[in-house]
Protein backbone atom coordinates (compact mmCIF):
# COMPACT_ATOMS: atom_id res chain seq x y z
CA UNK A 1 0.00 0.00 0.00
CA UNK A 2 1.55 3.66 -0.55
CA UNK A 3 2.71 5.66 1.73
CA UNK A 4 0.47 8.28 1.28
CA UNK A 5 -2.59 5.64 1.44
CA UNK A 6 -1.08 4.83 4.86
CA UNK A 7 -1.00 8.34 6.09
CA UNK A 8 -4.92 9.06 5.30
CA UNK A 9 -6.18 6.06 6.81
CA UNK A 10 -4.33 6.82 10.00
CA UNK A 11 -6.02 9.92 9.83
CA UNK A 12 -9.48 8.96 9.52
CA UNK A 13 -8.68 5.89 12.01
CA UNK A 14 -8.66 8.98 14.11
CA UNK A 15 -11.67 9.99 12.99
CA UNK A 16 -13.38 6.98 13.83
CA UNK A 17 -12.14 7.10 17.61
CA UNK A 18 -14.20 10.32 17.79
CA UNK A 19 -17.40 8.11 15.77
CA UNK A 20 -16.98 6.02 18.53
CA UNK A 21 -17.06 8.22 22.23
CA UNK A 22 -20.12 10.57 20.38
CA UNK A 23 -21.49 6.89 20.44
CA UNK A 24 -20.90 5.43 23.19
CA UNK A 25 -21.11 8.97 25.52
CA UNK A 26 -24.21 9.13 23.99
CA UNK A 27 -25.41 6.04 24.81
CA UNK A 28 -24.10 6.78 28.55
CA UNK A 29 -26.30 10.07 28.47
CA UNK A 30 -29.67 7.61 27.90
CA UNK A 31 -28.65 5.51 30.77
CA UNK A 32 -28.48 8.86 32.86
CA UNK A 33 -32.15 10.20 31.86
CA UNK A 34 -33.12 6.38 32.39
CA UNK A 35 -31.98 7.26 36.23
CA UNK A 36 -32.80 10.51 35.97
CA UNK A 37 -29.40 11.53 36.63
CA UNK A 38 -28.98 15.19 35.32
CA UNK A 39 -25.73 16.07 35.95
CA UNK A 40 -24.44 13.23 34.54
CA UNK A 41 -26.54 13.18 31.55
CA UNK A 42 -25.25 16.83 30.46
CA UNK A 43 -21.83 16.04 31.31
CA UNK A 44 -22.10 12.67 28.59
CA UNK A 45 -23.71 15.39 26.26
CA UNK A 46 -21.14 18.02 26.50
CA UNK A 47 -18.29 14.69 25.78
CA UNK A 48 -21.05 14.19 22.75
CA UNK A 49 -20.43 17.46 21.37
CA UNK A 50 -16.55 18.17 21.97
CA UNK A 51 -15.60 14.65 20.56
CA UNK A 52 -18.46 16.16 17.38
CA UNK A 53 -16.46 18.84 17.13
CA UNK A 54 -13.12 17.39 17.15
CA UNK A 55 -14.12 14.97 14.20
CA UNK A 56 -15.25 18.06 12.11
CA UNK A 57 -11.29 19.43 12.97
CA UNK A 58 -10.31 15.92 11.71
CA UNK A 59 -12.51 16.03 8.38
CA UNK A 60 -11.06 19.36 7.49
CA UNK A 61 -7.52 18.23 7.97
CA UNK A 62 -8.56 15.13 5.91
CA UNK A 63 -10.04 16.86 3.32
CA UNK A 64 -7.10 19.29 2.61
CA UNK A 65 -4.44 16.32 2.90
CA UNK A 66 -6.61 14.00 0.35
CA UNK A 67 -7.20 16.75 -1.92
CA UNK A 68 -3.08 17.90 -1.87
CA UNK A 69 -2.76 14.17 -2.27
CA UNK A 70 -0.15 13.54 -5.63
CA UNK A 71 -0.55 9.67 -6.14
CA UNK A 72 -3.33 8.55 -4.62
CA UNK A 73 -5.91 7.11 -7.12
CA UNK A 74 -8.87 6.97 -4.28
CA UNK A 75 -9.35 10.55 -3.80
CA UNK A 76 -12.77 10.03 -4.44
CA UNK A 77 -13.65 7.40 -2.27
CA UNK A 78 -11.79 8.79 0.55
CA UNK A 79 -13.42 11.70 0.56
CA UNK A 80 -16.33 9.82 0.35
CA UNK A 81 -16.05 7.96 3.14
CA UNK A 82 -14.40 10.73 5.49
CA UNK A 83 -17.76 13.40 4.87
CA UNK A 84 -20.15 10.24 5.30
CA UNK A 85 -18.25 9.27 8.41
CA UNK A 86 -18.70 12.85 9.73
CA UNK A 87 -22.08 12.62 10.13
CA UNK A 88 -22.14 9.99 12.31
CA UNK A 89 -21.49 12.34 15.29
CA UNK A 90 -23.36 15.19 14.44
CA UNK A 91 -26.51 12.76 13.95
CA UNK A 92 -26.39 10.89 17.09
CA UNK A 93 -25.72 14.34 18.85
CA UNK A 94 -29.27 15.08 18.05
CA UNK A 95 -30.00 12.17 20.16
CA UNK A 96 -28.55 12.86 23.34
CA UNK A 97 -29.88 16.14 22.92
CA UNK A 98 -33.23 15.64 22.52
CA UNK A 99 -33.04 12.57 25.15
CA UNK A 100 -32.35 15.62 27.71
CA UNK A 101 -35.42 17.07 26.92
CA UNK A 102 -37.70 14.37 27.56
CA UNK A 103 -39.29 15.20 30.87
CA UNK A 104 -40.25 11.60 32.03
CA UNK A 105 -39.46 9.67 34.57
CA UNK A 106 -38.94 6.20 33.15
CA UNK A 107 -40.21 2.94 34.21
CA UNK A 108 -38.67 -0.32 34.34
CA UNK A 109 -40.39 -1.85 31.14
CA UNK A 110 -39.92 1.21 29.04
CA UNK A 111 -35.99 1.08 30.33
CA UNK A 112 -35.97 -2.50 29.57
CA UNK A 113 -37.72 -1.84 25.78
CA UNK A 114 -34.88 0.67 25.02
CA UNK A 115 -31.82 -0.96 26.11
CA UNK A 116 -31.62 -3.66 23.29
CA UNK A 117 -31.44 -0.34 21.03
CA UNK A 118 -28.70 0.77 23.10
CA UNK A 119 -26.91 -2.44 23.05
CA UNK A 120 -27.23 -2.67 19.21
CA UNK A 121 -25.80 0.64 18.61
CA UNK A 122 -22.79 0.25 21.13
CA UNK A 123 -22.22 -2.87 19.08
CA UNK A 124 -22.21 -1.65 15.69
CA UNK A 125 -19.83 1.45 17.16
CA UNK A 126 -17.52 -1.52 18.25
CA UNK A 127 -17.52 -3.18 14.86
CA UNK A 128 -17.29 0.19 13.13
CA UNK A 129 -14.43 0.90 14.62
CA UNK A 130 -12.31 -2.52 14.62
CA UNK A 131 -13.11 -1.94 10.89
CA UNK A 132 -11.33 0.95 10.16
CA UNK A 133 -8.52 0.04 12.77
CA UNK A 134 -8.01 -3.03 10.38
CA UNK A 135 -8.28 -1.84 6.55
CA UNK A 136 -4.29 -0.80 6.20
CA UNK A 137 -2.93 -4.36 8.03
CA UNK A 138 -5.57 -6.97 7.84
CA UNK A 139 -8.01 -6.04 4.56
CA UNK A 140 -9.43 -9.59 5.01
CA UNK A 141 -10.57 -8.78 8.67
CA UNK A 142 -12.07 -5.83 7.65
CA UNK A 143 -14.14 -7.66 4.93
CA UNK A 144 -15.38 -9.79 7.87
CA UNK A 145 -16.32 -6.64 9.75
CA UNK A 146 -17.97 -5.02 7.14
CA UNK A 147 -20.03 -8.54 6.80
CA UNK A 148 -20.82 -8.08 10.49
CA UNK A 149 -22.04 -4.93 10.34
CA UNK A 150 -24.20 -6.00 7.76
CA UNK A 151 -26.46 -8.26 10.14
CA UNK A 152 -26.00 -5.77 13.34
CA UNK A 153 -27.05 -3.20 10.96
CA UNK A 154 -30.20 -5.71 10.19
CA UNK A 155 -30.64 -6.00 14.31
CA UNK A 156 -31.06 -2.60 14.52
CA UNK A 157 -33.63 -2.18 12.18
CA UNK A 158 -35.47 -4.90 13.94
CA UNK A 159 -35.29 -3.96 17.14
CA UNK A 160 -36.10 -0.15 16.31
CA UNK A 161 -39.12 -1.46 14.29
CA UNK A 162 -40.39 -3.34 17.67
CA UNK A 163 -39.73 -0.33 20.37
CA UNK A 164 -41.64 1.67 17.74
CA UNK A 165 -44.47 -0.72 17.71
CA UNK A 166 -44.15 -0.41 21.37
CA UNK A 167 -44.34 3.21 22.14
CA UNK A 168 -47.63 4.00 19.77
CA UNK A 169 -49.37 1.17 21.86
CA UNK A 170 -48.25 2.73 25.22
CA UNK A 171 -50.06 4.84 27.49
CA UNK A 172 -47.31 7.38 26.96
CA UNK A 173 -48.67 11.21 26.62
CA UNK A 174 -48.40 12.20 22.60
CA UNK A 175 -45.91 14.40 22.87
CA UNK A 176 -43.59 12.46 25.16
CA UNK A 177 -43.82 9.45 22.92
CA UNK A 178 -43.03 11.54 19.53
CA UNK A 179 -40.02 12.79 21.43
CA UNK A 180 -38.88 9.29 23.20
CA UNK A 181 -39.67 7.98 19.38
CA UNK A 182 -37.21 10.85 17.43
CA UNK A 183 -34.42 10.02 20.06
CA UNK A 184 -34.87 6.75 18.77
CA UNK A 185 -34.74 7.18 14.95
CA UNK A 186 -31.71 8.89 15.34
CA UNK A 187 -29.62 6.05 17.17
CA UNK A 188 -31.62 3.94 14.13
CA UNK A 189 -30.26 6.37 11.57
CA UNK A 190 -27.07 6.35 13.14
CA UNK A 191 -26.39 2.59 12.16
CA UNK A 192 -28.02 3.15 8.74
CA UNK A 193 -25.22 5.59 8.50
CA UNK A 194 -22.26 3.11 9.84
CA UNK A 195 -24.00 0.59 7.80
CA UNK A 196 -23.58 2.84 4.54
CA UNK A 197 -19.66 3.79 5.51
CA UNK A 198 -18.82 -0.11 5.69
CA UNK A 199 -20.09 -0.08 1.83
CA UNK A 200 -17.29 2.95 0.84
CA UNK A 201 -14.95 0.81 3.12
CA UNK A 202 -15.45 -1.88 0.43
CA UNK A 203 -14.97 -0.19 -2.34
CA UNK A 204 -11.74 1.22 -1.01
CA UNK A 205 -10.74 -2.40 -0.04
CA UNK A 206 -11.01 -2.82 -3.68
CA UNK A 207 -9.24 -0.39 -5.51
CA UNK A 208 -6.00 0.68 -3.14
Amino acid sequence: MKAENVKILSSIGELAKFVDIAIKETVKSIYAWMESNEDEMNECIKRVTQAESDANKIKLKLMKRIAEAQSSLNRTDFLRLVLKMDLIPDYIEGAAVRISKVKLSPDDTLIEEMKPLTEAIVKMSNAFKKTIKNIIHNPAKTEKLCNEIDKIEEEIDHVYRNLEAYLFQSDLDVKVMLQLRNVLYHIEETGDLCHENADHIRIILATI
